[in-house]
């Protein structure tokens, strides 16, 4: 069979769009074809339950630049069923089949489901992942332009980015909501000690918080939504957003023999394991590069392994130097109730950290490993992480490096 020379790249977010840009940037000449699993030019989701939600924009307004990159073919809305490595080739909902010389698979994560089934009556029942959605939510609001209706009450199951997020932004234009944190302590894992305890505050300032709580059942009604916490509580909404985490979307490549657990897993360059010919980035890319890796939930890293992605398929082309292993500092920022929140690198989890002092405006703290070495940082209510600072994380530097003798014992395990 002949071989295509094509680059089918499946999803059209950030990650397809950026390895789509490299890929002409780096001046490969073939086809390049990407799959669209959403009816809309690629755009800046992260904007969802922001700008989006907050205004009348669409994503129209929100399109990134790269949807403008030339020779560039992006399918009308169709998305990928299956794939078969061996004859290269992926079909496509349509039964459309599309055969490439290289394989990018870009195509993100979707929410978490509600556990067990689907709601009876899901009218009410919404999740925020795209411009539809929060198109949605606007209309359930009763928001029309940039005009806010009538007063609503929201219940929002989680209290992760998305959840938390839409928790200060819902609060702050007037709508009561329920924020339902299954941890005591919302985002300690990610946040660590002293972002946590801060974060914690503020929702409780600014939302009726139900920490520790899980839901012990759930009645979809025409009028409202009436949510049943495991303590006894009973709470009533107009409406119910889940917002309980991300699942990568792998179920298309069901048969394929690629390692699908928890993403697409993918080597140093984001080759994907067991299959010539095929790479994988952005929040389905699932490294396996040390073994506490895990795939990166983020813009900026979703942005960056697309670019890397494209730059190794140039490579195994011969259109460039070997790029190496993916490297970048993942950075994550947002703002809740105002106030600017940043992390970098890993954070939480079985990580050691230790307060930064001299940070007047705001915190910082860092975070370190066993042998401690710096491996990320969080920072509340600071303009900007110093250079200096992510370079050390970038090269995990030993702790001891940054901080005096005094600071290092302050570690909080």
């Amino acid at each position: 069979m002949k071989r295509e020379d094509r680059v089918v790249v499946v999803g059209a977010g950030a990650a397809g769009a950026a390895c789509a840009a490299a890929l002409r940037a780096g001046g490969y000449g073939g086809e390049v074809m990407v799959v669209r699993g959403e009816d809309a030019m690629p755009y800046n989701r992260t904007a969802v339950n922001k700008a989006m939600l907050s205004t009348a924009l669409s994503h129209v307004e929100l399109t990134l630049p790269e949807a403008r990159t030339a020779d560039v073919e992006w399918l009308s809305y169709d998305e990928a069923a299956a794939l078969d490595p061996v004859r290269r080739e992926v079909r496509l909902a349509s039964g459309k089949l599309l055969r490439y010389r290289a394989l990018v698979i870009a195509t993100g994560s979707r929410p978490r489901p509600w556990p067990g089934s689907a709601f009876p009556s899901p009218d009410r029942v919404i999740t925020l992942h795209t411009s539809e959605d929060a198109s949605r939510l606007r209309a359930l609001l009763g928001w029309s332009g940039n005009t806010q209706g009538r007063r609503a009450r929201v219940i929002i199951l989680g209290a992760g980015f998305i959840g938390g997020e839409t928790a200060s932004l819902l609060s702050g234009a007037g709508v009561e909501v329920d924020l339902v944190a299954r941890q005591p302590v919302p985002m300690s894992h990610r946040l660590g000690r002293s972002a946590a305890q801060w974060l914690l505050q503020s929702h409780s300032a600014h939302v009726h918080l139900h920490a520790g709580r899980t839901v012990a059942g759930c009645d979809i009604r025409d009028d409202g939504v009436l949510v049943r916490l495991d303590d006894g509580r009973r709470l009533m909404g107009d409406l119910l957003l889940l917002a309980t985490g991300a699942l990568p979307n792998t179920a298309w490549l069901a048969g394929s023999g690629l390692d699908v657990e928890d993403g697409v897993a993918v080597d140093k360059s984001l080759r994907a394991l067991g299959a010539e010919g095929v790479y994988a980035a952005g929040d389905v890319a699932r490294p396996l590069t040390t073994p506490d890796a895990r795939r990166a939930e983020n813009w900026a890293s979703a942005v960056g392994q697309g670019r890397h992605a494209g730059r190794s398929v140039l490579h195994d082309f011969g259109l460039g130097e070997a790029p190496g292993p993916f490297s970048e500092l993942p950075v994550y920022t947002t703002k809740m109730y105002g106030t600017k929140l940043t992390l970098a690198g890993q954070t939480g989890g079985a990580l050691h950290e230790t307060p930064v002092p001299g940070e007047a405006a705001g915190l910082v703290s860092v975070f370190s490993d066993e042998q401690q070495r710096l491996r990320g940082a969080v920072a509340v209510g600071v303009p900007r992480l110093e250079d200096s600072l992510l370079e050390a994380v970038r090269d995990r530097l030993p702790l001891s490096d940054i901080l005096p003798a005094a600071a290092v014992g302050s570690v909080f395990r």
